[in-house]
């Protein structure tokens, strides 16, 4: 009887396989938000919390005492709510109502349809871009013999601590809208077209941290754009930016 009842005791108050899968989403969930040192400690009070939870009650190496559970409780506590007015994550991408993007779509998906109009003949797109702990670049472009089209997403990312990301993204629209001879457009937060003999155009746009920039280029003995293709490429920075989600 005495065994059947410590057997009991040594059972885990979490499942092994419940408990890994929460460390895993945990330390994942860390490194992709970028979080603060604060954060961090916080993260390794509650996996050492967890770790202990699923050595079972009945082990003496991995009974944690009352005093101790409240202590390792107040200590998790103590580190969130420090971080708190850092890193204000009430304005995270992953938080609801933030109005910040945690990623950009797929600029080859968004403009498919409109590339098979402007870019007719293009073969299959070509696709680049580059990510850094300041920038996340995506671009794809199209190209046949009378033009060459390029959508580019480029995602400013949520910063944690002292946050500039919109700022950022609001800094690298200013820069080329300032030296460029443009019409503005009532796309997003702001916008603008440049290029008004329909053979090299640019359409810029921004959407809280995100910058989208489309550009058409007309090659030499090449017509320049039509007015229904203007209204496409109006349409597809419309499209581009409506495909920017944001928290």
């Amino acid at each position: 009887m005495s065994e059947e009842k410590n057997e009991k005791g040594r059972r885990p108050l979490w499942p092994h396989a419940l408990a890994l899968p929460v460390l895993v989403a945990v330390v994942w969930w860390a490194f992709h938000w970028q979080l603060s040192a604060l954060q961090w400690l916080g993260l390794l009070l509650i996996a050492v919390v967890l770790w202990h939870a699923v050595q079972g009650r009945g082990r003496k190496r991995g009974r944690m005492g009352p005093a101790v559970r409240w202590a390792a409780a107040g200590a998790v506590v103590t580190a969130v709510l420090a971080t708190l007015p850092l890193d204000q994550p009430w304005r995270a991408p992953w938080f609801p109502g933030s109005g910040l993007a945690g990623s950009v779509p797929d600029p080859c998906e968004v403009a498919a349809e409109r590339a098979a109009v402007l870019v007719p003949e293009a073969s299959a797109p070509e696709t680049g871009g580059y990510r850094d702990i300041a920038t996340d670049q995506r671009t794809c472009g199209w190209q046949d013999e009378q033009r060459l089209l390029y959508l580019t997403y480029r995602l400013f990312p949520w910063q944690g601590t002292d946050d500039r990301s919109v700022a950022s993204a609001e800094r690298a629209f200013a820069e080329r809208r300032e030296h460029a001879e443009a019409e503005t457009l009532a796309i997003g937060d702001e916008a603008y077209r440049e290029g008004r003999d329909g053979t090299r155009i640019t359409v810029q746009a921004r959407r809280a941290n995100v910058v989208v920039d489309i550009k058409l280029y007309a090659l030499d003995g090449a017509a320049p754009l039509g007015e229904a293709e203007a209204g496409d490429l109006r349409r597809l920075a419309e499209e581009a930016v409506a495909a920017v989600t944001t928290g």
